[in-house]
């Protein structure tokens, strides 16, 4: 018999939200590289298109997140207080009952 368990995958990706909704993609990546290179910039939009005020970041390295966090979270950005956290993802994977993959 075969169980399936989620399990949280950390990744180089950063997960902000309040951010002013007039930031474009290259404000935030100008910001944000300060701690390490940025693979991309990505604005989370509503169903109309408009920005949300949230916005996910793909570090190269995984320690610019924990950096980013740091330097960020609990932050003024034009008077809304951002918040910061590592990005993760749910992983599945199956085991069987010995506990085995």
């Amino acid at each position: 018999m075969m169980l399936q368990y989620n399990a949280m995958n950390f990744t180089s990706k950063l997960f902000i939200e309040h951010l002013p909704t007039e930031m474009d993609v290259n404000e935030i990546d100008q910001r944000f590289s300060i701690v390490g290179s940025i693979n991309y910039v990505f604005l989370v939009k509503d169903k109309l298109g408009k920005p949300t005020g949230k916005a996910i970041v793909e570090y190269q390295m995984e320690d610019s997140v924990n950096e980013a966090v740091k330097k960020f979270d609990d932050k003024p950005v034009n008077d809304l207080i951002c918040r910061v956290k590592p990005y993760f993802t749910e992983k599945s994977q199956k085991r069987n009952q010995q506990g085995e993959l």
